[in-house]
Order: C-alpha cells, then sequence, then structure tokens
C-alpha cells in the first residue's frame, strides 16, 4: 500500500491548479481531554479549522468537516453511550470523505484509530507540517504490519 500523505501547502497547491479533486474533507484533531475546559477548546478548535479550511477551498468546491466541531456540545464523552454515537459519526464522515486533514500537536488515540481508517480506505493525509514525520512514522508501521493483499485474513 502506498498512502498519499502531503502538507497542507502542497494540498493547496495541488486544489488550486487542479491536480487534486477533493469534494469532502474529514478534519482529524484532538477532542478529548482531563479537563472539560480543555477539551471546549479542542471542540472550537476543531471548529475555526473547519471554517478557515471551508473559507480557503470552499470556492474548489471542497466541504471540510469534523463531528467533534459541534458534536460535543450534545453528546458528553464522559458517558460511554454518548461518546460511542459521536465516535460512530465521526467514522462515517470519515467513510465519505475523500481525504482526510490531520492537525494539532500530538496523535490521540482516536486520531490513530481515524488515520489507521483513512489508510484502509487508500485517502490521501494531508498533514500540518509539525506532525508530518509523526504521521508517516505512524502510518509506515501500520503498512508494515497490515496483512498483503490476498493473505489470511486475522480478524
Amino acid at each position: 500500500m502506498n498512502t498519499n500523505i502531503m502538507t497542507i501547502a502542497e494540498f493547496s497547491k495541488k486544489v488550486k491548479s487542479g491536480e487534486v479533486a477533493t469534494n469532502r474533507m474529514y478534519i482529524c484533531s484532538p477532542l478529548h481531554a482531563a479537563h472539560k475546559a480543555r477539551e471546549t477548546v479542542n471542540m472550537l478548535t476543531a471548529r475555526d479549522k473547519c471554517n478557515a479550511l471551508n473559507g480557503c477551498f470552499g470556492k474548489y468546491g471542497v466541504k471540510v468537516w469534523a463531528a467533534h466541531a459541534y458534536l460535543p456540545m450534545f453528546l458528553d464523552d464522559n458517558i460511554e453511550e454518548e461518546r460511542e454515537l459521536a465516535i460512530e459519526f465521526g467514522l462515517k464522515l470519515l467513510n465519505m470523505s475523500d481525504a482526510i486533514y490531520v492537525f494539532g500537536e500530538y496523535l490521540s488515540n482516536g486520531m490513530k484509530g481515524e488515520i489507521t481508517r483513512a489508510v484502509e480506505l487508500n485517502m490521501p493525509i494531508i498533514v500540518e507540517e509539525n506532525l508530518d514525520t509523526m504521521v508517516r512514522e505512524f502510518v509506515n508501521g501500520i503498512e508494515t504490519t497490515s496483512p498483503t493483499e490476498g493473505g489470511e485474513d486475522n480478524a
């Protein structure tokens, strides 16, 4: 598997030149935090990123979305049933997307799950420069431990 990973600057050039056709981009960033105030900051940061990227790429037909930009207002991440519902909704958005955009200061477990799903879908992964190396190393680990095509299913 050869996952297409590029920085946001590279992606921007490709979208503007018409080299890449992306209709929907999923935002992948940290949400869960030890304190509710930090979780709210993470939610608002995802919302701001959606708004900024929709402003940059909307005229090229790209819709940018993130379940965790709004769902935490209605669902409590500390209540297992509500957390599972939010994760399910987020994964449905990811499955409908053409690309995933990764940003933040680190890769949370939830982000790693979303990136893994994006790799399974052979989806382009767009990263902010500060996470480029970390995401590439994580994806390389996924690709080297995945069963080969035509091999036995380890499920």
